[in-house]
């Protein structure tokens, strides 16, 4: 399927390997695009127009963040039936596998927190672009 940044809308590939996840808008893969590991946040079959619509606002709002401690955009396809977000890879996976049944150190519990606290700050207070 074509993935294009969201800037220039160029269609480079994006190869997908396994499902890392899935919820009510779709599945999301692991995949690469342009030499970097990547999550690619694709959109059930069935999406339709309100699907595309919906990816869109999503394209433009993730867009116009930039924090270190937000999931990044990378691309975008909205060419049906492609449609999906190509987003920067959290290689750790989601925060809620990693504190599940394992013994985490304080001090690692704490620097997640720091980092989570950063990125909700960001979103909330003002910084961020969708706030304005």
């Amino acid at each position: 399927p074509p993935w294009g940044p969201p800037s220039t809308r160029r269609t480079p590939q994006a190869p997908v390997a396994e499902v890392i996840g899935a919820g009510g808008f779709g599945r999301v893969f692991r995949g690469t695009w342009r030499g970097q590991v990547v999550a690619v946040k694709a959109a059930r079959g069935d999406a339709g127009a309100a699907g595309a619509a919906s990816l869109r606002r999503e394209a433009r709002l993730y867009a116009r963040l930039r924090h270190p401690n937000v999931v990044a955009l990378r691309a975008v396809c909205l060419e049906p039936p492609h449609l999906c977000l190509v987003m920067e890879f959290a290689a750790g996976g989601p925060l809620s596998r990693a504190l599940a049944g394992r013994r985490v150190p304080p001090a690692v519990l704490l620097d997640w927190a720091r980092q989570v606290a950063r990125g909700m700050r960001y979103l909330h207070q003002g910084d961020a672009p969708c706030n304005g």
